[in-house]
């Protein structure tokens, strides 16, 4: 879906303007080999892997760019794997290919590996200006819902003004990602699938009642959208602003 790919892509050309704050150009690799599991960056779970690689080749790489998710000051990337004796999880940290590894853990089975770099002059994200919401996890389970159901419309308008504040976070680094985000949703979403809303979703909150990570039984988004060979996960990162639940990331 050119909507998903573009939301995808656009989390690695951060090296647009220029800017006093740029961020982090950091790429966690997580190298497995019939594991399973998850990356964590300050605790957030901003990626899920697993599979099995083929027979004549050699583990299966995750490459994720952090530069998105990374702070000013202290910062934990963490991996968290769950797998047979035997097999191993790696954890890779690298800045540029032409430069030494930060840092390279090894999980053998079950473990966890993480690295905590320390960072200044990165941009302030868009969840510490966000509003604190302490209430209860209903309120925001009810806009997962209303944006299930803009999905099962095809109501591209809708969906794309909930991705305002991902939007605003990236555009001094990216430009104006979401030109033409709604015309191709609209096109992609009229030969989509979506998926029923799962039950039993939970709501995950860090950065003092900041950011809320809304998640399946399955710890993946709630909303699955498929066309033909892509899919689109969506509803996985929201903040409150304008006392309104908007989406900070995509997924």
């Amino acid at each position: 879906m050119k909507f998903a790919i573009a939301l995808v892509s656009c989390l690695f050309l951060m090296a647009g303007a220029a800017s006093a704050a740029e961020p982090a150009n950091i790429t966690a690799n997580v190298i497995h080999d019939q594991t399973q599991g998850v990356l964590r960056v300050n605790g957030v779970p901003v990626q899920r892997f697993s599979g099995t690689p083929a027979a004549d080749s050699g583990p299966l790489t995750d490459a994720v760019g952090i530069g998105q998710w990374l702070v000013e000051g202290d910062n934990v990337i963490e991996v968290e794997a769950t797998g047979p004796a035997g097999k191993e999880t790696q954890l890779v940290i690298v800045a540029s290919p032409d430069q030494p590894n930060l840092y390279e853990g090894k999980i053998q089975g079950s473990g966890k590996a993480s690295y905590k770099p320390t960072l200044k002059d990165v941009p302030q994200w868009g969840w510490f200006s966000a509003e604190a919401w302490t209430g209860d996890d209903k309120n925001l389970l009810a806009a997962v819902a209303a944006l299930h159901a803009a999905y099962a419309k095809g109501d591209a308008k809708t969906i794309v003004a909930l991705y305002r504040p991902f939007g605003e976070d990236l555009k001094p680094y990216a430009g104006d990602i979401m030109a033409g985000a709604e015309e191709g949703l609209a096109e992609g979403l009229k030969t989509a699938k979506v998926a029923p809303l799962p039950g039993g979703l939970k709501v995950a909150r860090f950065y003092g009642n900041r950011l809320f990570v809304v998640t399946g039984p399955d710890g993946a988004a709630p909303i699955q959208v498929t066309n033909g060979d892509q899919t689109l996960e969506a509803g996985h990162f929201w903040i409150r602003k304008d006392e309104k639940w908007q989406i900070i990331r995509p997924q």
